[in-house]
């Protein structure tokens, strides 16, 4: 399998980021077929599918995760979705749990493994909605029904400020 380097993250966003992107690449399985969301456009895994909200050149599917994922139960032997399960939210009440959840069960049927990152424990709002806030293995439990994970840990980041928790779970 192929995965990206550090070159291929180019511009501000990726700052800060390679840290908890080679750790997943570290520990990710020999599989075939493998599903990314929310790849910001430079998906892990060369080659893969991708699915985001946001059209880029190579995506596979233009599709909202908040929605339920139109795929065979099990199609996917992995699925990667790095800092993007906080952004799950209801738009409409900025309420964080429930899209989450449901988003999580899709990803259960039709994976046999998943590896996410959440932010883990950020102190500092962004914004008044920011939805990257203080998140943790208790908020973390209950978007994903407390399955029990293959692994999981902790990314240190710009002195503790932007840590990353890494999950991998095998269904």
């Amino acid at each position: 399998m192929k995965t990206i380097s550090k070159k291929d993250l180019v511009g501000k966003y990726w700052d800060n980021r390679w840290e908890y992107i080679s750790y997943v690449i570290s520990i990710l399985p020999e599989v075939e077929k493998v599903l990314e969301i929310g790849s910001n456009g430079v998906p892990i895994v060369k080659d893969c599918d991708t699915m985001d909200i946001v059209q880029f050149d190579g995506l596979t599917y233009l599709a909202d995760a908040r929605e339920p994922f139109h795929f065979k139960n099990k199609e996917y032997d992995l699925l990667i979705a790095l800092q993007t399960w906080e952004h799950l939210y209801d738009d409409e009440k900025h309420s964080i749990g429930s899209r989450q959840k449901e988003a999580f069960k899709e990803v259960q049927r039709v994976s046999k493994e998943a590896i996410i990152s959440f932010p883990y424990k950020w102190t500092v709002r962004m914004r008044k909605d920011d939805c990257h806030y203080n998140i943790d293995e208790e908020k973390i439990a209950e978007w994903t029904g407390n399955l029990p994970y293959k692994s999981k840990k902790i990314i240190e980041s710009l002195g503790g400020r932007r840590n990353r928790i890494i999950y991998h779970w095998v269904f």
